[in-house]
C-alpha cells in the first residue's frame, strides 16, 4: 500500500473553504474608527453647547432678578423724595401761618412748668371762690366742681412734666436737639453726598466700580482736555456698548455682590444713627400735643370759672370788658385767669408749631439722604444687571460656536460614512450616510430660517 494517501476530492456542490482573513492595515483601522470618534466628538460638543445655553439662561434670570431689585430701590428713592416734597410743602404752610421760633429743651421744660403753675393757681382760685362770702350758692357749687376738674388736670400736667424731663434727658444723651433747626444729620460723613459714599464703599470691592458708574449709568467717558480730565457723552451707541464691555470685564459678579452688601450696611448705619433721634422727637411731640390739649381745657375752665365768679353766662368776656358793670373781687380774679390761660394757650400753640416745623424739617432732610442712599444702591444693581447680561451674551456666543463644531463633526461623520459605504459597498453604511445627510439638511434649514 502506498504511504501517501490523498484526501478525497470535495463533493459536488459543497462550499469551498474560506481563505484565512487578511489582517487590516493601520489606515483601514483609522478609516473604520473615524465615524465613531467623530460621533463621540459631536455628542460632546452638543453637550457643551447645551450647557453654555443653560448658563446663558441662568444669567438672564439673574439679570431679571437684579433688575427687579434695582426697580425696588428706585421705587424707594421716588417714594422718599415724594414724601420729602410733601413735608417741604407742610413746612412752608406752617411757617406762613404760624411763624417759627427756635425751640430748645429749656423752652419745653419752662412751658411744662408754666402749665403746672397756671393749673395750680386756677385750682386755688376756684377753691377760694367756694369759701368767699360773696356769690350765691349755685355759683359756689359750680366753682367747687370746677376746682375738682382743675385738680385732675393738674395731676395730668405734673405727670407730663415728669415725662418731659425724662424724654429731654434721652434727647440730651442722643444729642437730638443739635440736629433740629440745623442742616446736619447724624451720619458718619454728614457733608458728603450719599451717592459718593456708596461708590467709595463699593470701591473697596473693586476699584473699577466708580468708573463703571460713569460709563454704564451716566453714559459718560473720561477725556483729557487742557491737562484736566472731564466727562463727556459718547459719540455713538456702538462706542458706548464697547466701552461698557471693556469697563465691566474686570469686575466680577462676586465683587458687585460685595459692593451691594457694603452699600446696604452703610445705609443701615445711617438708619441706626437717625432712628433714635426720630423716636425722641415723636415722643416729645406727643407730650407737647397732650400739653396743648390741657391748655385748651384750662382756657375753657377759666371761662367757666369766670361765669361762676360773675354769677351768669359770659360767652365773650373780653368784648364786654369795656361795658361791664363793676364786678366783685372773685370775678376780677377770674377775668385775670382767663387772660393768663389765653396767653398760655397761644404760647402752647407757638411751641408745638415751632417744634413740629423743626421735626418736619429734620424728617425732610433725613428722607432726602435716605433716598440718595437708595439711589446709590440702585446704581450698583444696574451695574450687576448689565454685567449679568454681558455674561449671558458670552455664554450664548460660546453655545453657538460649540454648535458649529458639532455640525462640523456631524458632517465629518456623514462624509466618513459615505466613504465606508463606497468602499465596502454596504447598504447599511449607505443608509447611515443618508440619515446623516438628512440630519445636516434639517439642521441647516432650521438655522437659516431662524436667522431670517
Amino acid at each position: 500500500m502506498p504511504s501517501d494517501v490523498q484526501p478525497p476530492p470535495p463533493a459536488p456542490g459543497a462550499p469551498a473553504a474560506e481563505p484565512s482573513a487578511m489582517k487590516k492595515t493601520l489606515w483601514e483601522t483609522i478609516l473604520t474608527a473615524t465615524p465613531i470618534l467623530l460621533t463621540i466628538l459631536a455628542t460632546l460638543l452638543a453637550g457643551q453647547s447645551s450647557g453654555q445655553m443653560t448658563k446663558a439662561q441662568y444669567h438672564r434670570a439673574v439679570a431679571a432678578q437684579n433688575e427687579s431689585k434695582a426697580g425696588s430701590q428706585w421705587a424707594f428713592f421716588q417714594a422718599k423724595r415724594q414724601r420729602g416734597t410733601m413735608l417741604s410743602m407742610a413746612i412752608l404752610t406752617l411757617r406762613a401761618n404760624f411763624g417759627e421760633v427756635p425751640t430748645g429743651p429749656e423752652d419745653l421744660l419752662d412751658f411744662a412748668g408754666r402749665l403746672v403753675a397756671a393749673l395750680l393757681e386756677a385750682s386755688g382760685q376756684a377753691r377760694s371762690l367756694t369759701s368767699a362770702g360773696e356769690g350765691d350758692a349755685a355759683g359756689k357749687k359750680r366753682a367747687e366742681k370746677l376746682a375738682g376738674r382743675l385738680d385732675k388736670q393738674l395731676q395730668r400736667a405734673r405727670g407730663l412734666q415728669k415725662q418731659m424731663a425724662a424724654e429731654l434727658k434721652k434727647a440730651e444723651k442722643e444729642k437730638a436737639f443739635s440736629y433740629l433747626n440745623a442742616r446736619e444729620l447724624p451720619d458718619e460723613e454728614p457733608n458728603k453726598n450719599p451717592i459718593l459714599i456708596v461708590l467709595n464703599e463699593a470701591e473697596k470691592a473693586s476699584p473699577a466700580i466708580p468708573q463703571a458708574n460713569d460709563v454704564v449709568v451716566r453714559k459718560r467717558k473720561a477725556v483729557e482736555e487742557g491737562g484736566k480730565k472731564k466727562l463727556v457723552e459718547f459719540e455713538s451707541k456702538q462706542e458706548w456698548e464697547k466701552e461698557v464691555q471693556r469697563t465691566l470685564k474686570p469686575i466680577s459678579d462676586a465683587q458687585l455682590v460685595e459692593a451691594i452688601d457694603l452699600a446696604d450696611k452703610r445705609a443701615k448705619r445711617f438708619e441706626d444713627l437717625s432712628g433714635p433721634k426720630e423716636t425722641v422727637y415723636r415722643n416729645l411731640e406727643g407730650l407737647l400735643k397732650q400739653q396743648l390739649v390741657l391748655c385748651g381745657e384750662l382756657d375753657r375752665e377759666a371761662r367757666e370759672f369766670l361765669r361762676a365768679g360773675v354769677g351768669g353766662a359770659d360767652k365773650s368776656p373780653r368784648r364786654r370788658a369795656a361795658a361791664a358793670p363793676p364786678i366783685s373781687a372773685p370775678a376780677n380774679e377770674a377775668r385775670s385767669l382767663v387772660q393768663r390761660a389765653d396767653d398760655l394757650n397761644r404760647l402752647a400753640k407757638q411751641i408745638v408749631n415751632s417744634f413740629t416745623i423743626a421735626q418736619l424739617d429734620y424728617n425732610f432732610r433725613r428722607y432726602e439722604r435716605e433716598a440718595r442712599y437708595n439711589q446709590g444702591t440702585a446704581i450698583l444693581y444696574e451695574l450687576r444687571v448689565r454685567k449679568s447680561a454681558l455674561v449671558s451674551d458670552g455664554h450664548i456666543k460660546s453655545s453657538e460656536m460649540f454648535f458649529y463644531g458639532m455640525l462640523a463633526a456631524q458632517a465629518g461623520v456623514t462624509i466618513a460614512t459615505f466613504a465606508l459605504a463606497v468602499r465596502q459597498k454596504s447598504a447599511l453604511w449607505a443608509l447611515a450616510s443618508t440619515a446623516g445627510v438628512g440630519a445636516l439638511g434639517i439642521g441647516g434649514y432650521v438655522y437659516l430660517t431662524q436667522l431670517m
